[in-house]
């Protein structure tokens, strides 16, 4: 099935990441010539990106054709198209566009509910673009297809891999992050941990920025002991605290604003490792 429009710049984009997290991305360019209607394709992709997520390479997709189309020397003459449609099978990326645009940049760069997007950079740079692209009469829009429905998204899934796979890495990384290996076996599952103001001893495996103009930091945690030994979730903390490090902490009572209010110790991790793997096996 074919969603392309004639007189639109059709995008299709797709990300990869594989392990250990290394991120690939690709794009299909689409378009008609405006005097003979002849279609034309491009077909392109970065090299591989350190340590990137997939719905940070679903993300950077999007940008990076933008920042190609916007930039002095064009892929596509912008004579051949009124409009951009990216088409995209990530959820993430279709469910959020419109929202970071109309609604989260007006709410200070925070969700209805209050929590700060993840990705906010990327966001951030997103819309700018987007917004760029209306000046110039360019208006951009979304669209949800599903995955390799057709042979361009085949082709832009495929490209995206071989990106993944590529031995040259982009020079800078999308934003900083310090990670360690969890000692769960669980994937992070956002909303795990229920938040009721409880205490818990928490050990923590990634710590990232918030991004501008959000002070504080996003921390992926695991918890060590007690009845949510072993989760694996996301809270936010106006506070650094470092990798692989364990503390006693007090969370909020928002389950869709996790924070972290108060730090109330430090531990050394070898001995909460071993409290937990004693405590576990009923010793």
């Amino acid at each position: 099935m074919r969603y392309l429009s004639e007189n639109a710049l059709n995008v299709y984009t797709d990300g990869s990441s594989r392990k250990p997290r290394v991120g690939g991305l690709a794009f299909v360019l689409v378009w008609y010539d405006s005097e003979t209607g002849e279609e034309h394709t491009y077909t392109g992709r970065t090299d591989s990106w350190p340590g990137a997520t997939q719905n940070e390479m679903e993300l950077q997709a999007l940008i990076e054709v933008l920042k190609r189309e916007l930039g002095q020397r064009p892929i596509v003459d912008p004579a051949h198209y009124d409009f951009i449609v990216f088409y995209t099978d990530s959820t993430y990326v279709a469910e959020n566009f419109k929202s970071a645009i109309y609604v989260w940049q007006r709410n200070g760069w925070k969700t209805r509910r209050g929590r700060v997007p993840e990705n906010l950079k990327q966001w951030r740079e997103l819309v700018t673009l987007v917004r760029r692209a209306a000046r110039q009469g360019k208006y951009v829009r979304v669209e949800k297809i599903t995955r390799r429905s057709d042979e361009f998204a085949r082709a832009a899934d495929n490209e995206a891999k071989r990106s993944s796979k590529s031995p040259l890495t982009v020079k800078v990384p999308l934003r900083p992050r310090s990670v360690t290996r969890k000692l769960s076996d669980r994937m992070v599952e956002p909303g795990c941990v229920p938040m009721r103001g409880q205490e818990e001893v928490i050990r923590i495996v990634e710590v990232r920025p918030l991004g501008h103009p959000h002070r504080g930091y996003r921390y992926k945690y695991e918890v060590i002991c007690g009845p949510h030994a072993g989760c694996v979730d996301l809270a936010d903390c106006d506070e650094l605290l470092s990798r692989a490090s364990c503390y006693r902490i007090r969370f909020n009572e928002d389950q869709y604003n996790a924070r972290i209010l108060e730090v109330m110790g430090k531990f050394d991790p070898e001995e909460m490792q071993t409290a937990s793997t004693s405590s576990g096996s009923g010793e």
